[in-house]
């Protein structure tokens, strides 16, 4: 039953981790930049930063939640043994991840505030990055016996770039669907304009008709 849970928590943490790392290059490289349209920009902004802050919560509390999963069933019956728990990498990972989190929920509503300073993007730029290097040291590449360093280095990357990949993709099927949306409103339109033509030239037959 733990493990279920475990696995659980992790598919959990793997969508807030999702929502996090991809909001924040959204909002980094498109909304932040747009910030002089106006109010409307800010607006978008705003509310990006809390999915974002949103997204970092889940991954915090689904990896405390996950820690405390493991210290039960190391404990069994007995106390949990923390002290030995919190010499491992995978518990050291787990608070590296917690803390990010955390710096990103403290960023994201800072930067709601005050948006235009960079110092705040740098920040939460930099904790992204942790973010995805601490995740990397949960993975698969993290338990190989052998050498590492490069599997976790190219996990971290990948942990880095497939968020960002993900919103590009949703954002190019949202530009689809508006194109697809756009594109039935103009054929309606031009039926409307043809059935308009058409009953228009009607009546003129008709008048002539009846002139005649």
């Amino acid at each position: 039953m733990a493990g279920f849970v475990d696995v659980l928590l992790r598919g959990l943490a793997l969508c807030g981790q999702a929502v996090t790392i991809g909001g924040v290059f959204f909002a980094l490289l498109l909304l932040r930049p747009a910030l002089g349209d106006g109010a409307a920009a800010r607006t978008r902004l705003a509310r990006s930063l809390a999915l974002t802050a949103t997204g970092a919560a889940v991954v915090a509390g689904a990896q405390l939640l996950s820690l405390g999963v493991q210290l039960s069933v190391l404990g069994g019956g007995g106390g949990w043994p923390i002290a030995e728990v919190a010499r491992t990498s995978f518990f050291r990972a787990g608070a590296v991840r917690i803390l990010a989190c955390l710096g990103l929920v403290g960023g994201c509503v800072a930067l709601r505030r005050r948006p235009e300073p960079p110092g705040g993007w740098i920040a939460v730029a930099g904790l992204t990055v942790l973010l995805g290097f601490g995740s990397a040291w949960t993975s698969h590449a993290a338990g190989r016996l052998g050498p590492r360093a490069a599997l976790l280095i190219l996990d971290a990357l990948h942990q880095l770039a497939h968020q960002p990949a993900d919103q590009k993709q949703q954002r190019k099927l949202g530009d689809e669907q508006c194109l697809r949306t756009t594109a039935r409103a103009t054929l309606r339109g031009e039926r409307r304009n043809r059935s308009d033509r058409g009953c228009r030239a009607q009546q003129r037959d008709d008048r002539n008709q009846a002139t005649a």
